[in-house]
């Protein structure tokens, strides 16, 4: 399948350079940049760079939040546990709006 240089570029921006907005919680925020993920598999970077410009990219309200969940600082995880943080927090956002 071909790709394009171009849109490949694009996307690759947008993953490393992921910018939460003000209005969006992180599970949402995370999903935003998982459909940058899918829509370029081929992107290349490594997953700690994605979860460390993922963090940097949050408000600090967020930041904070990963923090707190963390247990302590949530860069100091390794990339598994990152991860995993993350998306248990997804798997409950869903959880809460079914329930809601």
């Amino acid at each position: 399948m071909f790709f394009p240089a171009g849109k490949t570029s694009a996307l690759c921006g947008k993953i490393l350079s992921f910018q939460q907005q003000s209005d969006v919680m992180i599970p949402k925020a995370w999903e935003h940049l998982n459909a940058y993920i899918h829509a370029c598999p081929h992107h290349g970077n490594d997953e700690w760079l994605i979860i460390q410009g993922f963090y940097h990219g949050l408000t600090g309200m967020a930041r904070s939040h990963l923090d707190d969940s963390a247990g302590g600082a949530f860069l100091q995880k390794n990339v598994k546990d990152a991860k995993d943080l993350i998306e248990n927090m997804v798997i409950n956002q869903g959880w809460n709006e079914e329930h809601l």
